[in-house]
């Protein structure tokens, strides 16, 4: 995991149990990482940060472009502006890009595919 900048880390005091941190410092050097990488590594599994809801929401569209055959693709992306309707025109042209974009690697997939 990439370090974020020292503006954007606290510094963090607190107490803990020896035999914790005796733990935690052999765990360290068993990954051969800095005490302070052990906490942060554990912490980050055990507190993930929240999923990026619009990058779940491309993952989905980009598998159900995938799951299309490419004439199944090309007349979803012909009748898109109508299933669009009641979307606004900025939401539209979001969506519409987004979907496009999918299309793209869908149908690049499929000519890699021997």
């Amino acid at each position: 995991m990439a370090r974020p900048p020292s503006s954007e880390q606290v510094q963090v005091n607190f107490r803990m149990p020896a035999d914790l941190k005796a733990r935690i410092e052999a765990a360290a050097e068993a990954n051969n990482r800095t005490t302070t990488a052990e906490l942060v590594a554990t912490l980050e599994e055990k507190y993930p940060a929240p999923a990026d809801p619009m990058s779940e929401v491309m993952d989905k569209i980009l598998d159900f472009m995938m799951d299309l055959s490419p004439g199944e693709r090309s007349r979803f992306m012909s009748d898109l502006p109508h299933r669009m309707e009641r979307f606004s025109p900025d939401e539209q042209k979001v969506f519409a890009a987004i979907f496009r974009a999918a299309k793209s690697v869908a149908d690049e997939s499929d000519d890699d595919t021997p």
